[in-house]
């Protein structure tokens, strides 16, 4: 790294640190480039509430992970101000990196920033119009000023290549990573813990509330293998997510399990004691819960689209999810089958085992010390 300083100073905006999957993924790289053990010196900007969550979670040394306060709401004016006054006080040779598209207009030749789906450019029906044009300006914006851009999977450079042709040599797919925390626990685990949730034999959805998650296909194929396996419930792990406003029968209803919002150990046994993981999205740019899911024993139904069939393998039961009897069949496929769940545990466990934080991490350095350079 650059000789004439004792450090290499990365300038991170960590607004998301604790939202969504995008906060999950900039948690463990941050955490994993620190561990590499080299002289690096982060710069977090984000709410001194979310730093000292994370220095105190993770073990961080503050003289490495120095916070900065940014406040500054996604997508809005004050972000593209304050973000840009932020670039004009930091070293001008420093990296700055972004976990997603949101990049002040002022931005420095030296940044990187990740993609992690395309999903309100492919469904613009779904969001509203202004913001999706909005959006639109600002990732144009940060195509063309940024050094280097990440994307989370082939499907997803195969998007950013349809939405920017030509700049294919500005991207690098860099895959995510699953948390060790995501692991086989003990039979007295599982059972403790349906004891102690009043559950017994369930599906698990874990996702967003937004239309692309296709839950409203998941709940469809439900209650068509509810006629068969009565007793089968469903756990929606998904924040704001209501049945009670979908038109669902009230004996289908009372067997669906909302949660809104899940700590990580929580998470590991809803996996570890489910049935199977079902993810039928319209639209994955990543989809780590199928991954989570494999390293924690539990058998992945998935779509047949987007990126899901990159990152599963031979290790799921793929799925039209435009088609319900595609999804209830795969799901009936798993229950009724011991072979195939089997299988699918076993090689859920070695496909989970590729895709690891550390390794991660080391690609984003590598692409850092190489703009660097």
């Amino acid at each position: 790294m650059r000789p004439d300083k004792k450090y290499s100073d990365i300038h991170i905006d960590a607004r998301m640190l604790y939202s969504s999957g995008i906060g999950r993924c900039l948690r463990e790289i941050i955490k994993e480039i620190i561990l590499t053990g080299k002289n690096i010196k982060i710069y977090l900007y984000c709410r001194y509430e979310d730093y000292e969550k994370f220095v105190n979670e993770y073990s961080i040394n503050e003289k490495q992970a120095i916070f900065k306060k940014y406040n500054s709401g996604i997508y809005s004016v004050r972000e593209q101000i304050e973000g840009s006054f932020i670039n004009f006080r930091k070293n001008k040779s420093d990296i700055f990196f972004v976990p997603h598209y949101n990049l002040p207009y002022f931005t420095p030749a030296n940044t990187v920033f990740t993609i992690h789906d395309f999903t309100q450019f492919k469904f613009p029906q779904y969001f509203d119009r202004k913001k999706v044009r909005f959006a639109k300006l600002i990732l144009d914006n940060a195509v063309i000023k940024a050094k280097k851009i990440i994307v989370v999977s082939k499907s997803t450079l195969n998007d950013f290549c349809s939405f920017f042709p030509g700049l294919k040599n500005k991207a690098r797919v860099i895959y995510n990573g699953i948390s060790k925390d995501f692991r086989v626990i003990s039979e007295k685990e599982k059972k403790d813990f349906l004891k102690n949730k009043n559950l017994n034999d369930y599906l698990l959805f874990i996702g967003n509330n937004k239309p692309h998650k296709n839950i409203s296909g998941l709940l469809s194929s439900f209650k068509d293998v509810k006629q068969k396996y009565k007793s089968l419930k469903l756990v929606i792990i998904s924040s704001g997510f209501d049945p009670s406003n979908m038109d669902i029968e009230d004996n289908i209803k009372k067997d669906i399990y909302v949660i809104d919002n899940t700590g990580d150990s929580e998470l590991v046994h809803y996996y570890n004691c489910a049935r199977m993981l079902v993810l039928a999205s319209f639209y994955e740019g990543f989809g780590l819960p199928v991954l989570e899911a494999m390293a924690c024993g539990c058998p992945v139904i998935a779509s047949n689209i987007s990126s899901l069939p990159e990152l599963c393998g031979n290790a799921a039961v793929l799925v039209d999810p435009y088609d319900k009897d595609s999804i209830s069949t795969g799901i009936l496929k798993i229950i009724e089958d011991d072979d195939l769940k089997n299988r699918l545990v076993k090689e859920g466990l070695e496909r989970a085992k590729l895709f690891s934080w550390a390794d991660s991490a080391k690609k984003y350095l590598d692409e850092f010390i190489d703009i660097l350079n």
